[in-house]
């Protein structure tokens, strides 16, 4: 609803009124603002790795959030799945974080829709893509470099957080691996 006032001096303004209600508002693990139907990224992971990426939740509204829930859609059941649910209720300003446990079952790049449902009037459901990349740090035969070789195993586990352990395949027992200083 819009009104128009004539003024004195014959200038018209327009009032809007605000209409108490609750409004979502979502921010990835970082406070990284994220809107309806945009992305996030978790960071690449390595094949047999886990990551549980943040969700912040806040209520931007007037009114209580209520009915919150999370969902994770289009992606092969059991690699990604909701970890800690969101509160179901939030207060005006109030603030809930929730997680989506990604457990990738080959590597590549990983996607999946979350939907946050709510009482938003506008935002139900609100909609994150999520999506990563997943590599291999699996040496499997005994070539200085490509696929399966040890430079790239390393190579992969450099783009990972923290620390990772390069797995060698059965088939490479009692083999030797010669690296190039190349």
């Amino acid at each position: 609803d819009s009104f128009t006032f004539d003024t004195l001096a014959n200038q018209n303004f327009t009032a809007t009124p605000t209409v108490p209600r609750a409004n979502i508002a979502v921010f990835s693990g970082f406070e990284r603002p994220i809107f309806n139907g945009g992305s996030d990224s978790f960071a690449t992971i390595a094949l047999g790795a886990t990551s549980a990426p943040a969700f912040i939740i806040r209520n931007n509204g007037t009114l209580p959030l209520s009915n919150i829930s999370m969902t994770v859609t289009g992606a092969p059941p059991g690699e990604f799945f909701v970890e800690l649910a969101p509160a179901t209720t939030l207060a005006p300003n109030a603030v809930t974080v929730a997680t989506v446990r990604i457990k990738p079952t080959t590597t590549g790049v990983r996607s999946a829709t979350v939907l946050i449902h709510s009482d938003d009037p506008n935002e139900d459901p609100f909609v994150v893509q999520l999506s990563g990349l997943v590599v291999s740090i699996e040496v499997t035969n005994t070539a200085d470099s490509g696929p399966g070789s040890l430079r790239q195993a390393i190579s992969n586990s450099a783009l990972t957080e923290g620390y990772d352990t390069i797995l060698f395949h059965p088939s490479l027992s009692g083999q030797t691996i010669t690296v190039s200083n190349e």
